[in-house]
């Protein structure tokens, strides 16, 4: 176990087909309507191996050379290689965030700064229920740092734990190498249908595949692989077909990471495996070309800097193209080769003075706190140019307070007390519903509701065979969703696929069953605005065009009009709200008709705001504001909907 290592150039090229493969995820290029490079996120797994390799490689030679290891100059070196590189893209992309962002997605971004500064950037994204790949999650400015934090945390426990191994436990490292790997693994199939955000964001699911790199490290460090070149070269070529395999027809949808993601870190494995197994001969130097070892080399800049900038123009005024993003690229690559030049490179250097270093951090630091602490604390930051009369312009307000205090308010099981038991089940529009009833505690005060973790109607029928405690405790059960009424191919069904035997079933166990109707749906488009984009409802365009929230009458019933014509022409929302009416009236249970609520068919007019504070009563398409969730619990309790 004394071999030195050396560079290896194919290590290199394999971080540029990584970087490469996520750069192009995230520039979501389409074809036809399809994103092209679907699986492009692949390369963050790809880096978690070479991570583990890499990282656990210089540990054991330092054990080998020095019988143990130095914790504090591993962390100095990881200072210097991350550090200075990642403030700069944060100070940077804190003076474009005041620009571009509204005042509530600029509070989140500051939020995240502090997560970053932490090292806990994946979990303050798992905790604010970011799905990654969506298309919001893109707009985030900062959200690709939680593959940093994933590594930080890595790096916090690796050199302790391989130093009490290798002190402690030395005949059994290996043996506990692949142990934790597979335990790892194990946890990722189990979290990935139990636990899917979890499972994507945090370091017990993702850390088999750091585990990977760290065993191939073991074995090359003590054993050499006895083959000929041509079948090492076959292994080397399928390998990295594979991964390229991989970018075109891996799906963000796949139960990932879990045993699918096997695929490509299978096929990294033999890459690194096998990849100093002979001379770096011409055939290397087609698969590993010097383009490719330049984009690795320069992989970390870029990784910091592409995803940035393409939020910062998701989020702006400009329109996003394919040349926009095209250029985007090239900008990433002049301002990451710029950043590995004189960042990167000049920190990395043992003989520049870590003390020196460390001025550097504290001198960026400084403004980064300074401007962040501001942009969370001022309660008015840009408020003038993002409300009119007190009326908010944007739904991020409403939308992150929901997000945000729905664990908050709802709770896992039923109180144990002797009011009734509400089941909420559904989806988003279910959430609404659950607010809708647990903010009005004085009028309910002899119920208990708890909101189902999100679930499709189609799925219910599950938890009516395993008889869950949720489930057997509820007294009365509402299915409150944006229904599904198309077929999913993942899914294989819609919202109404047997939902007259789900109804029968609930009634035979002698609970009551609540259906909610489809929430009306309006228009709610994408507009420029300022040096950004925000989506605006017609009410919210008008307030802009007058300046006022004092609208004449006239202007007010033509809004009501508007809002009726755009109801009316939905007629996948009239249709499945009049089917649910029938499914409902057939099986003697209660409908509540939530169009009805809003909408007078008789003079073709809905309703969009309240008269008490001029809000709208829908933050969005059709989703209850704040404002909403009074006026509609005003709505429920006149019609006694928990009445029987």
């Amino acid at each position: 176990m004394s071999k030195k290592s050396y560079y290896r150039p194919d290590i290199d090229a394999l971080r540029g087909y990584a970087i490469l493969f996520v750069v192009l995820y995230h520039a979501n290029f389409e074809l036809f309507n399809i994103y092209i490079f679907s699986g492009g996120f692949i390369g963050v797994d790809i880096f978690f191996v070479i991570t583990g390799f890499l990282i656990t490689t210089i540990l054991l030679e330092e054990y080998n050379n020095n019988q143990s290891i130095n914790i504090l100059n591993f962390y100095e070196r990881r200072v210097r290689r991350l550090i200075p590189a990642l403030l700069v893209i944060i100070l940077l992309g804190t003076i474009l965030a005041y620009i571009v962002l509204d005042p509530t997605k600029l509070k989140h971004f500051s939020e995240s700064v502090f997560a970053s500064l932490g090292f806990i950037t994946n979990i303050y994204f798992h905790y604010f229920g970011n799905i990654y790949g969506t298309e919001t999650a893109l707009m985030k400015p900062l959200l690709h740092l939680w593959s940093l934090g994933v590594e930080e945390q890595f790096y916090i426990i690796l050199p302790i734990g391989l130093l009490i191994i290798l002190k402690y436990l030395y005949r059994f490292s290996y043996l506990l190498l692949v142990l934790g790997f597979i335990l790892s693994l194990g946890f990722a199939y189990y979290a990935s249908s139990k636990h899917p955000m979890f499972n994507f964001w945090m370091l017990p699911s993702r850390a088999w595949e750091v585990l990977a790199g760290a065993i191939v490290a073991f074995y090359l460090i003590k054993y050499k692989i006895t083959s000929n070149e041509i079948i090492i070269n076959i292994i080397k070529c399928i390998s990295l077909l594979t991964l390229i395999f991989c970018i075109f027809f891996f799906k963000i949808q796949f139960k990932h990471p879990g045993l699918i993601t096997l695929i490509p870190i299978t096929a990294t494995i033999c890459l690194i495996l096998f990849g100093n197994q002979i001379k770096f001969g011409k055939f290397d130097k087609i698969l590993f070309n010097k383009s490719l070892i330049f984009l690795g080399k320069i992989s970390y800049s870029l990784y910091l800097w592409h995803f940035l900038l393409f939020s910062m123009l998701r989020n702006s005024r400009f329109d996003e193209t394919n040349i926009s993003k095209f250029l985007l690229i090239i900008l990433s690559l002049f301002l990451s080769y710029l950043t590995f030049l004189f960042i990167e490179k000049k920190f990395r250097d043992k003989t520049y003075s870590f003390k020196k270093t460390g001025k550097f951090i504290i001198i960026l630091l400084i403004p980064i706190i300074t401007l962040n602490v501001f942009y969370l604390k001022n309660e008015n930051i840009l408020k003038e140019y993002y409300t009119i009369d007190e009326i908010n312009l944007t739904e991020w307000k409403d939308t992150s307070w929901m997000t945000r205090n729905i664990k908050k308010f709802n709770n896992k099981n039923f109180l144990a007390n002797n009011k009734k038991n509400v089941l909420i089940v559904g989806n988003c529009h279910g959430e609404d519903i659950f607010f809708t009833f647990v903010l009005d505690k004085e009028r309910y005060k002899n119920y208990n509701f708890v909101m189902h973790p999100r679930i499709e109607i189609s799925q219910f029928n599950n938890i009516i065979k395993k008889k869950t405690n949720l489930y057997k405790k509820a007294d009365i059960i509402i299915f409150a969703t944006k229904w599904r009424t198309k077929t999913e191919s993942q899914k294989g069904s819609n919202d109404f696929s047997d939902l007259d035997k789900t109804i029968n079933k609930i009634k035979k166990d002698n609970k009551k069953l609540v259906i909610f109707g489809p929430n009306p749906e309006f228009k709610y488009t994408l507009n420029k605005y300022r040096f950004t984009k925000i989506y605006l409802t017609n009410y919210k365009k008008k307030l802009i065009e007058k300046g006022t929230i004092n609208l004449s009458n006239t202007e007010l019933i033509n809004l009501e009009k508007e809002y009726y014509s755009q109801y009316e022409n939905n007629r996948d929302i009239i249709e499945t709200n009049q089917k649910l009416k029938n499914i409902s009236k057939k099986n003697n249970i209660k409908f509540i008709d939530l169009t009805s609520m809003v909408c007078d068919k008789d003079k073709k007019v809905c309703k969009f705001r309240s008269n008490k504070n001029k809000d709208e009563i829908f933050r969005d398409y059709g989703r209850f504001s704040i404002t909403g969730l009074s006026y509609f619990g005003n709505k429920f309790y006149n019609d006694k909907v928990l009445k029987f």
